[in-house]
């Protein structure tokens, strides 16, 4: 997909051979989204000690990505413990 981003296609342009496989293979890998969960809970702000917020982020020639994530210190349960909420991916 983002090898086809940075070909700066037109919409009726047509692509490699090569690349067209692999657009096919992942549009086919599409309905596979629908199995996965992710649950998203945060701590009520009164019960926390600690709040951060922790992005991460990466690249390659075949992909990028990146990830937030909240944590949130319980020293009312148990000294030490966090907890960690995933607050939004892409």
């Amino acid at each position: 997909m983002q090898q086809l981003c940075e070909m700066n296609l037109g919409w009726d342009d047509s692509i490699l051979e090569d690349l067209e496989a692999t657009w096919h293979r992942w549009v086919q890998a599409l309905p596979k989204l629908e199995d996965v969960t992710v649950p998203r809970w945060f701590m009520p702000l009164e019960n926390a000690g600690s709040i951060e917020l922790h992005c991460f982020n990466d690249a390659c020639e075949t992909g990028y990505g990146t990830v937030r994530c909240a944590t949130f210190g319980l020293p009312a349960v148990l000294p030490g413990a966090v907890n960690l909420s995933l607050a939004s991916q892409e």
